[in-house]
């Protein structure tokens, strides 16, 4: 797309009707390209941000599986368990 964009440019300098006609068919060709692109950029969209939600709640477990585990090392029972029952239910259930 980035060299039809720069051959556009190129030809709208020319005045010549071959280069007129030329630089018609290359925006037609940029427009059905742009076209082509946009359901594709959705797909990405939607895609990247799921994964991004993944990695946001891979972490968030990371963070609780730590937590609990420290609470234990800390012998804090009730915190532990607080951490293992109630959050990573709740955590669970969200997904």
């Amino acid at each position: 797309m980035l060299q039809l964009e720069v051959e556009a440019t190129a030809l709208s300098k020319e005045k010549d009707p071959s280069s007129k006609a030329r630089l018609q068919k290359v925006q037609e060709e940029i427009s059905r390209l742009k076209e082509e692109l946009v359901p594709l950029k959705l797909k990405y969209e939607n895609e990247k941000g799921r994964l991004d939600k993944i990695r946001s709640l891979k972490t968030k477990l990371e963070e609780l599986k730590i937590k609990a585990q420290d609470a234990e090392r800390r012998y804090d029972v009730a915190k532990a368990a607080d951490l293992k029952v109630n959050d990573l239910k709740k955590f669970f259930l969200f997904l």
